[in-house]
């Protein structure tokens, strides 16, 4: 088996986190946080991270919605092989696709807030 990269184990932690924090909240919610960093290549670039700011997982490029490749990139490491492929299909689609996706495996992904340098989302899971 491959030796994991330092990201993969910050998402497979923060992975952990959120499941965690998803069975103690009386609503079964959990809080996603994406920040928008500048990027003087690609523009804004997103990165998923905790809410003191400690980066999770990024994605950079063009040509593709960020948005959702970053959420599929650390949420699929929330779910057994095949539904991670799925989510990992659904990874700069949209967040919609994403969403409705990561719903078809017991979740449910909703934007919060927004601004010009953040995202907020509420991870929920389903009973």
């Amino acid at each position: 088996m491959a030796r994991k990269t330092h990201q993969e184990l910050r998402i497979e932690a923060y992975c952990e986190r959120l499941k965690n924090a998803v069975a103690a909240s009386p609503e079964n919610e959990a809080i996603v946080i994406v920040e928008w960093k500048h990027s003087r290549l690609y523009g804004r670039t997103p990165y998923v991270c905790y809410s003191d700011g400690t980066k999770v997982a990024s994605v950079s490029g063009c040509g593709y919605d960020k948005e959702s490749a970053v959420l599929a990139l650390v949420l699929s490491h929330m779910f057994d092989d095949d539904a991670r492929h799925m989510v990992g299909v659904a990874a700069g689609t949209g967040f919609n696709s994403l969403a409705r996706v990561i719903s078809e495996h017991g979740y449910s992904l909703r934007r919060l807030v927004g601004g010009s340098c953040f995202d907020t989302y509420a991870l929920t899971g389903m009973p």
